[in-house]
């Protein structure tokens, strides 16, 4: 709800102004819609903007950001609901989301301003392997950029053509590697790079 201030008042409590009516006295009541916050902040090794289709949100990352990067948006209900949309540069690519609902990768993310919020978008430079695990295992990289550590997650992994550690699948006790999918390079369970890039290379492997 709107809150108030009061100016002239002999005193005042809370939405209560009290005043002697000795003349001709003049109050002023001043209401203010409360308002949350919606900050974005971007993060990696890449660069790019994110833009809101409302509040005016035009933010590029950098050290430090520049342009708009958060805006108010008044107390509502139902909430207000703003679709941000990450848009890389030239030589990077967007990874996902940190803070949206669901870990988003896809370029938008929708959220209801309903508290002070931060969205966070990932740029990474280079080209965008998308990594998935069917079955029991993992898929790491030395250099941490290929980790895909959940059986079943999606990550994205961002290298380029001169990038010379590979990502490597490696099955759970009681699975074998089996092959990766999306029709990359391999050397048995060693995805080459470039591996597939902007394409779904899934590591499969199957229960002995």
């Amino acid at each position: 709800s709107a809150t108030v201030a009061w100016a002239g008042c002999d005193t005042t409590s809370g939405d209560t102004c009290t005043v002697a009516v000795s003349g001709v006295r003049a109050v002023t009541a001043t209401f203010t819609v409360p308002t949350y916050t919606l900050q974005v902040q971007t993060t990696g090794t890449g660069s790019g903007t994110v833009t809101t289709d409302k509040g005016g949100i035009d933010c590029t990352s950098g050290s430090p950001p520049t342009g708009t990067c958060s805006a108010d948006f008044p107390l509502a209900s139902p909430a207000t609901s703003v679709t941000a949309s990450a848009s890389p540069q030239a030589g990077s690519f967007f990874a996902g989301w940190a803070t949206c609902a669901g870990g988003a990768s896809t370029p938008t993310c929708s959220v209801a301003v309903d508290a002070n919020k931060v969205l966070v978008a990932d740029f990474e430079a280079g080209s965008p392997l998308r990594i998935r695990t069917v079955g029991g295992g993992t898929v790491t990289s030395s250099d941490t950029k290929g980790d895909c550590g959940s059986t079943g997650t999606a990550c994205v992994a961002g290298y380029n053509p001169t990038d010379t550690v590979p990502p490597t699948a490696a099955p759970h006790s009681g699975y074998l590697f089996s092959a990766w999918g999306g029709g990359p390079s391999t050397a048995g369970n060693t995805c080459q790079i470039p591996c597939g890039p902007g394409a779904l290379a899934p590591a499969r492997v199957t229960k002995t």
